[in-house]
C-alpha cells in the first residue's frame, strides 16, 4: 500500500470516529473549542502576568480541557447510542462548559487589565447558575 493511500484511509477512519464520538462539527462544538482555546492562552497570559507562570499546571490545563471533551462525547454517545438522537445531553454538556470557559475567560482578561461589559459576565453567571441548578436537581442525594 502507497504511503499517500494509508494515510488517506487513517484520515478517514480518525474522522469517522471522531464524528461518532463528538456529533457533527457544529456551532456548539466549534464555538467550545474556541472558548477552550481562548481560555488557556489568556490563563497563560495571566498567570505569566501574575509571575506563576508553570509547566506542569498548564500541563493539567490541557488534560482538563481533553477531559471535558471526553465528556462531551459520552453526552453525544448517550443521545445518539442510548436515547436515539436528539442532542439533549450533548448540547447540555457543551452550554455548561461554555458558561464555565466563558467566565473563566472574563477572569483571566480582568486579571491581564482588559475591561468587559457587565452584560456579558451577567449572562454567563446566569447560565452556569442553571447549569449548576440543573445539576444540583438531577444529583445523587446519596452523595
Amino acid at each position: 500500500m502507497r504511503a499517500d493511500t494509508f494515510l488517506k484511509l487513517l484520515a478517514a477512519e480518525l474522522l469517522a470516529i471522531a464524528g461518532f464520538l463528538w456529533g457533527s462539527f457544529d456551532g456548539l462544538l466549534r464555538a467550545l473549542i474556541v472558548f477552550m482555546v481562548v481560555d488557556y492562552l489568556t490563563g497563560i497570559g495571566a498567570a505569566y502576568k501574575d509571575k506563576r507562570l508553570n509547566s506542569s499546571v498548564g500541563f493539567v490545563g490541557i488534560v482538563r480541557k481533553g477531559v471535558m471533551l471526553l465528556i462531551v462525547a459520552v453526552g453525544n454517545v448517550v443521545d445518539t447510542q442510548v436515547l436515539g438522537g436528539g442532542g439533549i445531553c450533548r448540547s447540555a454538556v457543551i452550554g455548561f462548559y461554555l458558561a464555565n470557559e466563558g467566565l473563566s475567560i472574563l477572569e483571566n482578561a480582568g486579571d491581564l487589565g482588559v475591561k468587559w461589559p457587565k452584560l456579558l459576565r451577567d449572562a454567563l453567571e446566569q447560565l452556569k447558575k442553571k447549569e449548576d441548578d440543573d445539576d444540583d436537581e438531577n444529583s445523587d442525594p446519596r452523595q
